[in-house]
């Protein structure tokens, strides 16, 4: 289970443990859930760099304002729900990382607004399923 929060300007925020390689320690980061990103994640060009990140391609992207533009993707390693493994980060024209719905497959996001908490787990499946 991951736990976050919602701040004050109505975000869902949670931490992941982001690094370089699967070999490299992990640093915390704080990143903005967001469901209309349909990737991994966005980092902001500075972090990209502070990571140290390696470039892996490119790729076509369309914006919240329906314009397309190619964007920059790089290789990192994350700590999702206790595993380890590579995920695609695309180079952001933001100054948030963003968080995207392809590392939510299989699990239950709940966000509550009145409780300002974020729970993020793993779906078991159920005997009806």
């Amino acid at each position: 289970m991951i736990a976050g929060h919602v701040d004050s300007n109505g975000r869902a925020l949670i931490d992941v443990k982001l690094a370089y390689d699967e070999q490299s320690e992990f640093s915390k980061l704080s990143v903005w859930i967001d469901t209309g990103f349909t990737g991994q994640l966005v980092l902001p060009k500075p972090l990209i760099q502070q990571f140290g990140l390696r470039k892996a391609s490119a790729t076509h992207a369309q914006l919240a304002d329906g314009t397309g533009c190619w964007l920059e993707t790089y290789e990192a390693t994350i700590d999702w729900l206790g595993e380890r493994f590579i995920i695609e980060v695309i180079e952001g024209r933001g100054n948030f990382p963003l968080l995207g719905v392809l590392l939510l497959l299989g699990c239950r996001l709940a966000v509550d607004y009145s409780d300002l908490t974020v729970v993020i787990e793993r779906r078991v499946p159920t005997i009806h399923e």
